[in-house]
């Protein structure tokens, strides 16, 4: 099962962040906020025509992928979108980590 990074941008003033992103051969988009009370990045998750699939996704680094709960439901990608540390902390991305210490990761459902 092959994991690909997702790029974000890092850095100071790159939130919030739109994506358009291929996965497993369909395209979605993706909307990342940094929600500053819970200071964690929240992700949604939107078809290729902008149709909200799953909003408020938690983007952490220790716990279940973002996707997990949404594994193999019609319209949703079949792989996983996790926050992955470079390092060993076990700590969520603050505001200008993310693309940097803590990638966005897609790692697919099927070998490919």
């Amino acid at each position: 099962m092959p994991t690909y990074v997702i790029p974000t941008e890092t850095g100071p003033d790159t939130e919030p962040q739109d994506l358009r992103t291929t996965l497993d051969g369909q395209v979605f988009q993706l909307s990342l906020r940094y929600n500053t009370r819970a200071a964690m990045w929240r992700m949604d998750l939107l078809d290729d025509s902008g149709a909200a699939l799953a909003a408020g996704l938690s983007l952490r680094n220790a716990g279940i992928p973002a996707t997990g709960a949404l594994l193999f439901q019609r319209g949703y990608p079949q792989g996983m979108l996790a926050a992955v540390p470079s390092d060993n902390s076990t700590e969520d991305a603050g505001l200008e980590e993310l693309g940097a210490r803590v990638l966005l990761t897609y790692r697919t459902q099927a070998g490919g």
